[in-house]
């Protein structure tokens, strides 16, 4: 059963290779982690050059510290980011059943359940080393031109938001076994984290659960140091909804089983 596992673990893994999407994600986090800093440091420069001020214009923008750098990286990250990771999960399974590459998969006979963690857990390594690659990417020119990011915060960090991203990758995978339309898998899977998103921010005293809420103690662990009263809560219900989501998927991949 392990062995079996590992075997499906590494077709992903090889999957994603042939796709170039080892390639590809890492590179935007990458990109958009080092642009958020670079840009910040050189706005003013950029605003003078750009030209249309008048002659002896002065451009005075406040610098903001390391920490809140990271913190707008983060932010950063949560929209390009999410849509980046959205794309390319979207057609999970839903993609190997316009092909037909599941037949020959789950005919083995292999387990539901083995297919969709080991497909999960792949899709989490490449969230989460892209995720690292934007992140290092971005200390490295915050500490270079901004200033001082302390190792520990950044762990934890990137610990509470890569937790964020592994329930949005969880989502993307329900919806890619329940439908079969790409466009539609995308239109979902942003929409309800769009609208997660917006129902913690509005109704954050009833919203403290919500795995959305991670992407503020993320931040506050890099301002303050400390994630905040509410990080067990937050932590404990995104981790049981991600089992939830799992689960549901394993159901409806069974379910499913019949029309492939």
């Amino acid at each position: 059963m392990i062995q079996q596992w590992f075997v499906l673990y590494r077709k992903e893994m090889l999957e994603m290779m042939r796709n170039y999407k080892w390639v590809w994600v890492p590179l935007v986090f990458i990109l958009f982690g080092a642009s958020q800093p670079i840009t910040t440091y050189y706005m003013s420069d950029i605003l003078s050059a750009s030209g249309g001020l008048p002659e002896g214009t002065i451009i005075q923008i406040p610098m903001p510290t390391g920490a809140e750098m990271m913190a707008q990286t983060l932010s950063q990250f949560s929209t390009i980011g999410v849509l980046v990771l959205v794309l390319a999960f979207m057609g999970a399974v839903s993609a190997e059943r316009l092909s037909g590459a599941i037949y020959m998969v789950l005919m083995k006979p292999v387990p539901h359940h083995t297919y969709v963690t080991a497909k999960w857990a792949a899709m989490a390594t490449l969230t989460g080393v892209s995720l690292l690659t934007g992140m290092m990417a971005a200390w490295y020119y915050t500490e270079l031109l901004i200033g001082d990011v302390t190792a520990a915060a950044l762990l934890q960090s990137f610990l509470l938001y890569g937790l964020w991203l592994a329930f949005i990758l969880t989502v993307t995978l329900l919806l890619s076994i329940l439908l079969k339309s790409s466009g539609s898998i995308a239109f979902l899977s942003v929409g309800i984290i769009f609208l997660l998103s917006i129902m913690t921010s509005i109704l954050t005293r009833w919203m403290k659960w919500s795995p959305a809420a991670l992407t503020e103690h993320a931040t506050e662990v890099l301002i303050h140091g400390s994630a905040g009263s509410q990080l067990a809560l937050c932590l404990s219900a995104t981790v049981l909804l991600i089992g939830i989501l799992l689960v549901l998927s394993v159901y409806s991949l069974r379910l499913k089983q019949t029309s492939l």
